[in-house]
């Protein structure tokens, strides 16, 4: 294995462990929301968009900013990626529902029930079968008689 091959190895598992990590995470967390969430209302308090930086470069992503209230009565404004369907149709002033943790209040869902996200870790499974293609079948070339 050349200087380089090793390099991209060890960059590729360090991609795959960190999205099947965060992929993880953020699927325990959805599934902690959906057992133990607390419905609340939020109010819409503002809206933007941004050029998405990664792969997929010239295309946007949709942020809304949401203010709620816990039980307890603590404010918080949280910013949460969207839909663009969704962001389209929210404006400020707007109340959309919303999902939190009593325990940790800063961690929610927006949405009349919560969904799993498993974006990060259908990412880290593509990079994962992409790493195992790559040096399975990707390895030196035979010449064919």
């Amino acid at each position: 294995m050349r200087h380089t091959s090793r390099g991209l190895v060890v960059v590729m598992l360090i991609a795959v462990g960190f999205c099947l990590t965060r992929g993880l995470l953020d699927l325990r967390a959805s599934r902690r929301l959906a057992a133990e969430g607390v419905a609340t209302t939020a109010r819409v308090v503002g809206k933007h968009t941004e050029l998405h930086p990664g792969l997929h470069s010239g295309t946007y992503v949709h942020y809304l900013d949401v203010e709620y209230r816990t039980r307890a009565g603590q404010v918080l404004t949280q910013h949460d990626r969207v839909s663009e369907r969704w962001y389209r149709r929210a404006m400020p002033g707007d109340r959309v529902p919303a999902h939190y943790l009593p325990g940790d209040p800063a961690l929610h869902a927006l949405g009349a029930t919560v969904h799993p996200d498993f974006r990060w870790l259908l990412m880290g499974l593509v990079f994962l079968l992409v790493f195992v293609v790559r040096y399975a079948f990707g390895g030196k070339h035979r010449s064919c008689p």
